[in-house]
């Protein structure tokens, strides 16, 4: 079989050639943690993979080039689709989950000046006045005392984070791991 550029055969090189370069760039945040992100990148890899062996299979069997690019065509604008897709829905959530968040911060910092104390982690009687939902584990976002000063709020939202969260100390939503309280 001879070699014939395509369409998605072109994108995918350049698809891994993306993801090569922002593993140089970005190695050391990707590292952070457990090293999850670079589980993440070989799993998009994995995915650039697959579409050069799903254009490798075409090749063999359509043998008319436009036909071929067309096919292409539709599978990398489906995949760009999605990419944009989720990566909306994910901007949406999480500035919805923002001004949710901020809203219990001014209620959090009004019941401290009101009461001279943060509340506790787990009172859930205040924690429901205040605002937050409370769920089987616990308050979302997740509310926890660090210190007599701290808190944080914490969305935690699949297995592993890093996570999106708000803390007292920095004044500042990131994405991060949560702190760990003081227990003294």
């Amino acid at each position: 079989m001879k070699y014939r550029p395509t369409v998605l055969n072109i994108s995918v090189g350049l698809f891994l050639i993306g993801i090569l370069i922002y593993t140089i760039v970005n190695h050391k945040i990707l590292f952070e943690g457990e090293g999850w992100g670079i589980v993440f990148m070989f799993g998009l890899t994995l995915m650039g993979l697959l579409g050069g062996f799903i254009d490798l299979a075409l090749q063999t069997i359509i043998r008319n080039t436009k036909l071929l690019n067309i096919i292409g065509s539709v599978v990398v604008a489906l995949a760009l689709g999605l990419i944009i897709i989720s990566s909306l829905s994910f901007e949406s959530t999480q500035k919805s989950d923002i001004d949710f968040g901020n809203q219990l911060i001014s209620h959090i910092e009004t019941y401290k000046l009101e009461n001279g104390k943060l509340p506790e982690t787990d009172d859930w009687k205040t924690l429901t006045a205040l605002g937050f939902k409370i769920e089987l584990t616990g308050t979302k976002p997740a509310y926890t005392k660090i210190d007599d000063e701290n808190y944080e709020l914490v969305y935690l939202e699949g297995f592993d984070g890093p996570y999106l969260l708000w803390n007292s100390k920095t004044k500042e939503w990131k994405v991060d791991f949560p702190a760990i309280p003081d227990r003294n």
